[in-house]
């Protein structure tokens, strides 16, 4: 397994990627060097032992067909505690709900008060906060539309024609918003028209 870039010693969003089958596993750390050291140390072995897909799936393509990427470095001043890197991460993974080797995120998610529809008529996804559920996050529910669609540009995942066909026809009024980068970003024109959802578009592949 070898890194895309040089790797710092922050904490931050990381993922491993199969690049034959562009399937990954995306974690969170204080060290992302460590991590990385961890996680080369492990395939050395066959694998990561926390990952028991992970591990069948570099038995079977071999580790030289595994990158470790780095999505996101987090200034070490911004981290009060675990916490906050476990929500970025849970964040990430809602953008990539297809082709990861995680499994449990949106039961976390669900503990947290964070629910999310996946509408079939339109292909979107909307999120909602439980407001009888305890919530620890440290990340801003509110923010959560808009945090989506960062993430997903910093996947590299596509935002086809279609979805944006749908976004423009499917939105409707809600709390949370996006803002006019985030517009810009998937191609809709400043401002937005009226009566816009806070929701997000579950991209499909090409």
């Amino acid at each position: 397994m070898s890194p895309q870039h040089k790797i710092p010693r922050q904490p931050g969003i990381y993922g491993i990627i199969n690049q034959l089958t562009k399937k990954f596993y995306i974690g969170q750390t204080t060290n992302l060097y460590n991590a990385y050291k961890n996680h080369a140390r492990a395939f050395e072995n066959n694998g990561n032992p926390g990952n028991l897909s992970l591990v069948k799936d570099v038995i079977k393509y071999g580790k030289e067909n595994f990158v470790f990427q780095v999505f996101e470095i987090i200034p070490s001043e911004e981290i009060v505690d675990n916490q906050y890197l476990n929500d970025l991460k849970d964040i990430y993974l809602t953008c990539v709900d297809f082709g990861v080797y995680n499994h449990s995120h949106r039961k976390r998610l669900k503990a947290k008060g964070i629910h999310f529809t996946f509408d079939q008529e339109t292909g979107l996804y909307s999120w909602s906060r439980n407001p009888d559920t305890e919530n620890t996050k440290k990340v801003n529910p509110d923010q959560i539309p808009s945090q989506l669609v960062e993430k997903q540009k910093k996947l590299e995942l596509p935002i086809t024609p279609e979805a944006r066909e749908k976004l423009v026809n499917s939105l409707q009024t809600s709390k949370g918003g996006w803002t006019r980068k985030d517009l810009e970003i998937i191609g809709v024109d400043w401002p937005p028209p009226s009566g816009w959802k806070a929701a997000f578009i579950k991209y499909g592949e090409n």
